[in-house]
């Protein structure tokens, strides 16, 4: 299976619909895309369900989507969410 990685910071403010429908034609191809949040300065609600709107469009798709998460804050986040269950989270 090929592997593509995408940076939060694809998508500019605002643009977070535009990242979701590239994720998910990428897992058109049957990929398993590596999302990076190193450049997400906060991993909030929005954010949130930013991810699991990408995450079921990716799935929806026929791919797999795993985050690269290297910052403790984040990691903190998704654990307390219960949301490292749900992704496959990696430090990358």
């Amino acid at each position: 299976m090929q592997t593509t990685r995408f940076s939060y910071s694809d998508a500019a403010a605002g643009a977070i619909e535009r990242l979701e429908w590239m994720l998910a034609a990428s897992a058109q191809q049957g990929r398993r895309l590596i999302l990076d949040l190193d450049q997400l300065p906060v991993l909030d609600n929005a954010a949130i369900r930013g991810l699991i709107r990408m995450l079921r469009r990716v799935r929806e798709a026929g791919g797999t989507l795993a985050l690269s998460v290297t910052r403790p804050e984040h990691r903190s986040v998704l654990q307390i969410t219960a949301l490292d269950r749900i992704f496959e989270v990696a430090a990358c």
